[in-house]
């Protein structure tokens, strides 16, 4: 998504996942599974203005400890859509977990921009010191396992219901269309 104009869709509805806020801070929702990653960014995104959303399995969990800027979901099972409030699936991956919760808000059609499922341009994930052979190793064990996990939720998405992947993407359960596809639809 390099060169994208994130700003081009401040007046659509956004889910932004992790450090894509940043991109587009206009986000309603800003979805991360991690605690660790919000313990380390918590001053940058709550400076964002859209709803904080995460899973409650992580030590603060205790509800007189969570914090009052986040909404938190429950871990409800291994590659299933969760349809009841306050459940998500288990997936352990923060883009099912934004779907996941897309469609509790009463989305039909879900588009996913920079999801492309592949190591670019040797990206390593923000928790990564150095770049090792073992991490890609890692990268490419949980991509696989995304590929895994999307083809089941593409199983279970209602006939109303669609996820459209944007650009190149190993994600090829989904439709797809390009960028310039995307930008004429939908800018």
């Amino acid at each position: 998504m390099k060169g994208f104009k994130f700003w081009s869709l401040k007046d659509e509805d956004v889910f932004a996942v992790n450090k894509m806020g940043y991109f587009a801070p206009f986000a309603k929702n800003i979805v991360f599974w991690d605690g660790n990653f919000y313990d380390r960014e918590r001053k940058k995104l709550n400076k964002l203005k859209g709803k904080k959303h995460t899973i409650c399995y992580w030590t603060r969990q205790r509800e007189d400890n969570r914090d009052p800027n986040i909404e938190y979901w429950i871990n409800y099972g291994y590659e299933k859509i969760a349809r009841e409030k306050p459940f998500v699936s288990n997936s352990n991956m923060s883009v099912l977990f934004a779907i996941n919760i897309a469609l509790h808000q009463g989305y039909k059609e879900i588009y996913l921009l920079g999801c492309d499922n592949k190591l670019t341009d040797n990206y390593v994930h923000f928790y990564d010191k150095e770049k090792s052979m073992k991490m890609i190793k890692n990268y490419i064990v949980a991509f696989s396992v995304m590929r895994r996990f999307c083809g089941e939720f593409k199983k279970q998405l209602f006939a109303d219901e669609k996820i459209i992947t944007v650009g190149d993407t190993d994600l090829s359960m989904f439709d797809n269309v390009s960028i310039e596809e995307f930008n004429d639809k939908i800018l």
